[in-house]
């Protein structure tokens, strides 16, 4: 088995939170913990082809041995076309399309259905030797309301051979079919089912007795004895969400009361008693009974079930894979206990199919051993390195992909920053609907030893790491290993004044003796801030390198740089040399240490004299960071070579979405070593706040910088036709001559694309009309980079948002401002009003903010997740609105399509 699930997520705790929903309706109420769900990158195919590929590399599976491939999903991508045939484009390469199977769907049940296809090949006169290959694989999404939070997605791929570690005990088996519509998919234009909740878990209770019913009586006629829940050691269900699979198992707790099972004590049928004179119907509403059998199922459930739950509970609803990814969730747990036991799956589909069947697992031989398939999923690795999204990013994607489903023409961002290497992501579907995919590239697998001090005197360096290697194939107390993922990403003049460091107490050539060490995405070295002129030569401490690749030239200011790709992956607009394509690199370069330059400004805003901190300090640049991240082999290798350059201070302002013990996390480790150098790492507290133990930077040894306002603010005004003045948060550039007509961006719905007026008033990437928005500004219900209006030749936008209209502003790719969704309101008033609504944004303006300094919305928060009677962060300092110089070639606004400047 191999398992796939987007890794991106929200937490039921803080949608409970956004939806208004009371305390605990998401977590306690059903049970569940975070949800993962698909960006506009990721889909059911792309997921597919992932998982699919995933195992066939991890087990060594030559594709030419795959002769049926199944598929279940009840996801509709193509109405005639099959996922199979999608995932055919991995075995077509190696020459194998001698491949049966294709797909199987009803509701959740088709990837049971597609495997006991698969099975019963195997086990039939029709198998010619090869292995069956499983796939289950779905995005299970909600309209907004109380069925969105059990949704969720994932994918997972199942070899069937002969001789396998988990077998089937074929003959005990239970089905129940039968006509109900509790959940159904009638609109083939939405991807939203129409659920009857209340009747939906009768009919899943109801199929669970009968199957078990049925299922007792095989198990019963063939062994000559009762069965209950005593004779399986695990019991697996499938899990719409937890608090179901917590009531499924009571339930069979009371159909053992019910039969007189060994299985139920005296303590038991005396609290189950009073139940035992309902009929069936009466049984499944009454709700004593449902807590009763819960607290009597409590102990049993604690032991036989729990250990399935985590994936579940983790990432939410994935239909087809739902109850495979429970299973998964026990090999992960207790792979190392499975040997001879019995598991009870149960199956369910809406509509309704459901069976409850046996497996009897044994150790197995190698690669194919249970402790090597949990190996293999690495459950917890990809829990571990998922990216939470605050709800109000989650619920602006869930409105795109809903304007999406069914779309054509369209091109996705192409964003994989963070996908694992080896992902599939969607990249385009065409003109005729045609989809098409791309995979992030995979370097080769990099391991990560970190050897500790060098030592002293004469010693083999070969010879002695040789040996290091041999003796530590697992971990002692200074030596780390690990395998190499993406880590972190970037986390980011006026500024040095507010905090009263207008003048340097030292010399420009006592400046010019210390050495900045930066980790960053590299700098532009023409910019007028890494100018050399006046500087004298090098400091003779320095020991470094510059690694130009025939692009990049240093100097006495910028005296050296390096660049790390352990990957060998790059994106289109890397350069493969210490050059900055991102623009991060060279803000917190010149803002460290950037020389004065007169007249700096943003196209006119904020002009005046932009430095850095210390401007006659030299840099040192460690490009670690790339379109798609940064590895953790090239954080160390940074760390250890700015070490040996003979570097004063580290500037890392990079960072994980949340903090990770010490002896795993790149940053601390490279920074415990600098400083037993007396190399002091100063890096930032990331920027996941305003949430508590939110910050990822936490170890002791390091300067942890939280980001904080200054006393300047970009606003950017909206003038009305009646005289109203809206101030807004934009770094806003453009001139707008006039007042130019003023349109809701929901009268403005691309109907022929498939947007409607609700995913139009967000103003979402192609669901505007053109011809209606085409010289006018458009009044947007969420904050969006300006694309949507952009493509749909509109004038400027005015976004209401009262999450991004706190205390920072964003730059846009025309005229543009963001209010308080209070005011939107009121903007929106005036055009329903008024006949012919009008307004103009005003160019941008710095406002002095009386207020400043205080700690910026986005800013990571303590308490110390990993240390807490450390106090994390350190301290603040500005932040935002900071001017400094910038790469050339990437996009001065959110927008990436906006051109350099």
């Amino acid at each position: 088995m191999d398992i796939y699930f987007p890794p991106t997520y929200v937490q039921q705790e803080a949608l409970e939170a956004h939806d208004g929903a009371s305390k605990g309706k998401y977590t306690i109420g059903l049970g569940q913990d975070c949800m993962a769900f698909c960006t506009e990158v990721e889909d059911v195919i792309s997921m597919s082809l992932t998982a699919v590929t995933s195992l066939l590399e991890k087990y060594n599976i030559d594709p030419n041995q795959i002769g049926r491939l199944e598929v279940g999903s009840e996801t509709v991508i193509d109405k005639s076309k099959s996922i199979k045939t999608f995932l055919m484009q991995i075995f077509e390469k190696f020459g194998n399309t001698d491949i049966e199977g294709v797909d199987s769907a009803n509701a959740c049940y088709g990837g049971t259905a597609a495997l006991f296809n698969c099975v019963n090949w195997v086990e039939s006169n029709s198998w010619d030797g090869r292995y069956g290959l499983v796939v289950c694989t779905d995005s299970a999404v909600y309209a907004e309301g109380p069925a969105r939070p059990t949704g969720g997605a994932a994918a997972i791929a199942m070899l069937i051979g002969p001789e396998a570690p988990i077998a089937f005990e074929s003959k005990f088996r239970g089905s129940h079919m039968s006509h109900a519509y509790d959940f159904y998919k009638p609109n083939l234009a939405s991807e939203y089912p129409v659920v009857d909740g209340k009747l939906s878990q009768t009919c899943y209770l109801m199929a669970l007795d009968s199957c078990y019913k049925h299922f007792c009586a095989k198990y019963e006629k063939l062994e000559g004895k009762q069965f209950s829940i005593s004779d399986a050691e695990y019991f697996v269900f499938h899990s719409p969400y937890n608090k179901l699979v917590q009531k499924s198992f009571a339930r069979l707790v009371f159909n053992d009361f019910v039969r007189n099972a060994s299985s139920i004590d005296d303590a038991a049928k005396e609290k189950l008693a009073p139940f035992s004179t309902l009929s069936g119907d009466e049984s499944y509403q009454n709700r004593d009974l449902e807590k009763v059998s819960q607290q009597v199922a409590k102990p049993l459930y604690d032991a036989k079930v729990q250990p399935t739950t985590l994936i579940p509970k983790q990432v939410g609803n994935m239909y087809t894979a739902s109850l495979y990814a429970a299973f998964a969730s026990l090999l992960h747990n207790k792979h190392t206990e499975l040997a001879g036991k019995r598991v009870i799956l149960f199956s369910y589909g809406s509509g309704l199919t459901a069976t409850m069947f046996s497996l009897r697992l044994h150790e197995g031989q190698h690669p194919f051993s249970l402790s090597n398939i949990a190996t293999v999923m690495n459950v917890a690795g990809k829990l571990k390195t998922r990216h939470e999204f605050p709800p109000e990013k989650f619920a602006v994607i869930m409105k795109l992909m809903e304007h999406r489903y069914g779309a054509k023409d369209f091109v996705t961002s192409k964003d994989c920053s963070i996908l694992a290497p080896g992902t599939y992501y969607l990249t385009e579907v065409d003109t005729m609907y045609r989809r098409f995919y791309a995979q992030k590239a995979v370097g080769d697998t990099v391991h990560i030893v970190y050897m500790g001090d060098l030592p002293r005197g004469d010693f083999s360096a070969e010879s002695t790491h040789h040996s290091m290697l041999e003796s530590v194939l697992g971990r002692n107390g200074w030596c780390h290993l690990s395998d190499s993922e993406p880590h972190t990403k970037d986390s980011h003049t006026r500024s040095w004044d507010f905090m009263g460091f207008s003048k340097g107490k030292l010399s420009a050539s006592q400046e010019g003796n210390a050495i900045i060490g930066l980790l960053d995405t590299g700098v532009w070295p023409e910019s007028e801030s890494f100018n050399d002129e006046g500087m004298g030569p090098l400091p003779s401490k320095w020991k470094g390198i510059c690694q130009g690749e025939g692009n990049f030239t240093c100097n006495n200011k910028i005296i050296g740089a390096r660049y790390y790709n352990s990957e060998n992956w790059y994106y289109e607009t890397d350069f493969k040399s210490p050059r900055d394509s991102e623009g991060h690199g060279t803000h917190t370069a010149s803002t460290a240490a950037g020389r004065e330059v007169q007249g700096a400004s943003y196209y006119g805003l904020a002009e005046g004299v932009a430095r850095g901190g210390v401007p006659n300090a030299r840099i040192a640049v460690y490009k670690v960071c790339w379109s798609f991240g940064c590895a953790t082999a090239d954080i160390l290798a940074a760390f250890d070579d700015a070490i040996a350059d003979g570097v004063d201070i580290l500037s890392v302002s990079l960072g994980a979405p949340w903090a990770f013990p010490y002896m795993e996390d790149p940053i601390a480790i490279g920074s415990f070593h600098a400083m037993r150098y007396g190399i002091l790492t100063s890096n930032s507290a990331g920027n996941s706040g305003p949430y508590p133990y939110s910050a990822s930077n936490t170890a002791p040894w390091t300067l942890t910088v939280a980001a904080s306002t200054i006393d300047r603010k970009f606003i950017a005004n909206v003038v009305l036709g009646n005289g109203k003045v809206f101030t807004g948060l934009s770094i806003n550039s453009f001139v707008l001559n006039g007042t130019y007509p003023l349109v809701w961006g929901g009268d403005a719905a691309n109907y022929s694309a498939g947007a409607d007026p609700e995913i139009a008033s967000y103003c979402v990437t192609g669901s505007l009309n053109s011809y209606i928005v085409q010289g006018k500004i458009v009044f947007c219900e969420t904050i969006w980079d300006g694309s949507g209006i952009l493509i749909a030749n509109g004038v400027g936008t005015i976004m209401a948002d009262s999450e991004y209209s706190k205390d920072f502003g964003f730059s846009y790719p025309l005229p543009a401002t963001v209010i308080t969704t209070e005011e939107g309101q009121e903007i929106l008033d005036y055009i329903r009003s008024t006949q012919n609504p009008i307004a103009t944004i005003l160019v941008g303006e710095t406002w002095k903010d009386i207020m400043a300094a205080s700690v910026v919305s986005f800013s990571s928060r303590g308490p110390n997740p990993i240390s807490p009677d450390i106090l994390k962060p350190d301290l603040t300092a500005p932040g935002v609105d900071i001017l400094a110089s910038w790469s050339p070639v990437s996009p001065p606004s959110i927008y990436w399509g906006t051109p350099g400047v």
